[in-house]
């Protein structure tokens, strides 16, 4: 769907980070992502405390006491040193992020092949990120009009009366938001 949408002219997703992007289209070999990208609080929480960890001692009771967690990963390892944190944390997020979701990557990746969107993406990725990549904005008053185009019920009807009451509030709105140029925020 994204790709046929993207080749007829529609929308993209736009929701992907900048990282996945550059994972996705092959710029990167791993996708890098801060701790606070874990959605999972709790996992959050573990990845916080082994990377907080002050003394080696500390590190070693964190990782006997999530040895199930690390070992599903890959990640669980004898630590030497208190360095041995980044490391660990590194390893877990590499895990989370990338070698767990592999097949759904490429599952993506293979309906992006769809019309030869993949490759088009491959070959010119800054082009096609406004598509993919998620971006704050506000949304304007001229936008929101553009949007929407009424269907009116038949001139005379009691309906179209009330229809076009109604319309007229909704561009009063609009025209506020467009002279005040404010966001669109609220409703």
């Amino acid at each position: 769907m994204v790709a046929m949408s993207i080749v007829h002219g529609g929308p993209g997703p736009r929701c992907f980070s900048e990282n996945f992007y550059h994972y996705l289209v092959g710029k990167v070999k791993t996708i890098e992502a801060p701790i606070a990208d874990v959605p999972d609080l709790d996992l959050r929480n573990v990845l916080l405390e082994i990377k907080n960890a002050t003394t080696l001692e500390e590190l070693l009771e964190l990782n006997d006491k999530h040895a199930s967690m690390l070992q599903t990963a890959g990640c669980y390892r004898c630590l030497r040193t208190l360095e041995d944190k980044e490391q660990v944390v590194n390893d877990y997020i590499q895990w989370y992020f990338t070698y767990r979701n592999h097949v759904s990557f490429q599952r993506f990746k293979d309906g992006l092949a769809t019309l030869n969107l993949f490759n088009a993406l491959e070959q010119h990725p800054s082009l096609f990120q406004p598509y993919m990549v998620y971006s704050a904005e506000d949304l304007k008053a001229e936008t929101l009009e553009a949007l929407f185009r009424p269907q009116m019920s038949p001139t005379g009807s009691s309906n179209r009366q009330e229809e076009e009451r109604v319309l007229g509030y909704w561009l009063d709105y609009l025209i506020a938001r467009k002279h005040l140029g404010c966001p669109c925020r609220t409703f």
